[in-house]
Formats: structure tokens, sequence, C-alpha cells
């Protein structure tokens, strides 16, 4: 009998883009970012609105209401390599591409079960490295204990959302774990924007504005 799949589940944490001062733009290459760099977060309200007018003021994944939201970006890490050329025409290297595919509105839990790898890779490695003589070892101790609770509270939902044991989540995170991992060590993913990568190209010729934002 075939598995159901996970209903929630664990996605890579990718890099930010380096900020350029001259042209402004750069930082978190998510659209949210894109869009806090142009000073467009109005446009990001309501892209917001948008996804609550036909989704419902829910989760989408675990469906809690009367919570607070934060719209998630869903990513998409395509295969192969893109040629990076010259103004010649010349190859000078190769990048690969991440896709937008969706944004969906995320409970709190959710939220930080999407972004796991934060908490469970700094978790592994908090010790891996010596202790500097000006480093209290008090400070190391308190922030693995941090770590620790914020892991048994991901992994509490994630059984609960998934209605699984923990053990399930310890054998899905060591088969992730690896894809994560090479995801995050790849030097550049180049983001595409999907049906928003217009609508980034014609707010970039607009002055800018930037509201309180909602996420």
């Amino acid at each position: 009998m075939k598995k159901a799949p996970l209903k929630l589940t664990i996605e890579p944490t990718t890099a930010v883009h380096q900020y350029n001062a001259d042209t402004k733009r750069g930082g978190a290459d998510s659209l949210y970012g894109q869009l806090k760099v142009m000073g467009k977060l109005l446009v990001w309200n309501k892209i917001k609105e948008k996804l609550f007018e036909k989704e419902g003021r829910k989760c989408w994944i675990c469906g809690v209401e009367n919570t607070r939201l934060n719209a998630h970006e869903f990513w998409k890490y395509l295969p192969g390599r893109q040629i990076a050329r010259n103004y010649k025409g010349e190859p000078i290297g190769s990048y690969r591409v991440k896709r937008l595919a969706a944004i969906h509105h995320l409970c709190i839990d959710c939220h930080m079960v999407k972004h796991a790898d934060l908490v469970l890779l700094e978790e592994e490695s908090i010790f891996s490295s010596p202790i500097s003589r000006h480093e209290c070892i008090d400070a190391r101790l308190e922030r693995a204990r941090e770590l620790k609770e914020k892991r048994e509270k991901l992994v509490e939902h994630f059984c609960k959302v998934n209605q699984c044991p923990r053990e399930v989540f310890y054998q899905y995170w060591h088969i992730v774990r690896g894809r994560i991992k090479r995801i995050q060590k790849e030097i550049h993913w180049e983001p595409d924007y999907g049906k928003y990568g217009d609508l980034l190209k014609a707010l970039d010729r607009q002055p800018n504005v930037s509201p309180q934002p909602r996420y």
C-alpha cells in the first residue's frame, strides 16, 4: 500500500542576494524582499488581500482560523544549469534557477516547520566550533536550550498535522537534510518570480512608497 504524501513538509531556506546601494536592488531574493527594497510593500498587502479573498483567513495547510497568518512563498528548485553569458554572448559561468510557484497563508506553527532547517542545522552545528576566549559557554548552552525547545515544538506540530509518530519526522528529516544542504551549498540561485515577474518589472519604473507591511 502506497503511503499518503505528507501534508506539511520542510523547504530549503536559501541565501539572500547582496544588496547593491547604487541600484537599490538586492537583499532577500523573495518576492516580499524585492518589493520591500523597491518601496512597494503596498503591492504585497494587495497580494495578501487577494489571497484572503480566494482562500479565506485560515492556514492553507492545517486549516486553523482566528490566528496570525504569514504569507509563505513556495519555491521550486529546478534541475540542470543555465549558461551565463557576457554582452558578447560568450559563456562566463553557470547558475541554477528557483521558481516562485505559489504564495499561501500559513499559521505561525506551519510556517516554523517550513523553515525548520534553520533550527535543525544550527542545532547540529552549535558545538562544532571551538569556544573562543571571549565567548561565554553559558551563552552557547542557552542557545542550545532555545534550539531544542524550538525543535520539540516544530516536531510536535509536524506530527500533529501529518498524523504520524515522532519517528516519521526524524526519518523524513534524515532523507531531506542532504537535499537541503546541497541546495543551500549552491553559490547562486537565480530567482524566477513566475507570474509576478512582469509585475516586478512594471513596478521598477514607478516611484517608491513604503507603507507598513503585513506579513
